[in-house]
């Protein structure tokens, strides 16, 4: 269901990245990026897709890292 929802309210641009992302990493870290965007208010798709680029490639290791940690610890 979550898929569909993305497709109805996002462009084509936003839904490519949501998807690649959440095949690329973890679930969790998909629905992370794809809540952040749409949790931002007086943003347009277009902002939210940018400010998700670039907080990938600011905070990508660490949130990979985190995630990892997580993980393997079961916290």
């Amino acid at each position: 269901n979550t898929p569909n929802f993305i497709v109805t309210c996002c462009n084509d641009r936003s839904v490519n990245a949501m998807v690649q992302s959440y095949n690329v990493y973890p679930p969790n870290f998909a629905v992370y990026l794809i809540g952040r965007s749409l949790l931002s208010q007086g943003q347009t798709i277009n902002t939210m897709y940018n400010s998700a680029t670039k907080s990938i490639s600011s905070y990508f290791i660490f949130f990979i890292i985190i995630i990892i940690f997580k993980q393997t610890h079961q916290f």
